[in-house]
């Protein structure tokens, strides 16, 4: 089954997200829930192209969140490199 990590900077920006949005502590645990389903069809995410090429896109716990990933084939890795507000400017489009 595909290991799935977050990177540093994807962990930093949850924490910020949480405390600019006032988001609550079970947060966390929702956006596991979120990632979960990668474990078993890790390319399930949208494609991005342009600034976000080579990155997929899924949409965490409330469809705001935008949770952004690599999928490393080779060693059966997703990595989550960033938390973002689908919302404000410069984030992927989540739809």
């Amino acid at each position: 089954m595909t290991r799935v990590e977050l990177t540093e900077l994807a962990r930093q920006d949850l924490d910020s997200l949480v405390q600019t949005r006032e988001l609550p502590a079970s947060t966390y645990a929702r956006v596991a829930d979120s990632l979960e389903s990668l474990r078993i069809a890790p390319l399930a995410g949208r494609a991005l192209a342009g600034r976000y090429d080579g990155l997929r896109l899924v949409v965490g716990p409330w469809g705001w969140i935008a949770l952004l990933y690599e999928y490393l084939e080779a060693d059966d890795l997703v990595l989550v490199v960033g938390v973002m507000d689908g919302r404000s400017r410069g984030a992927p489009n989540a739809s």
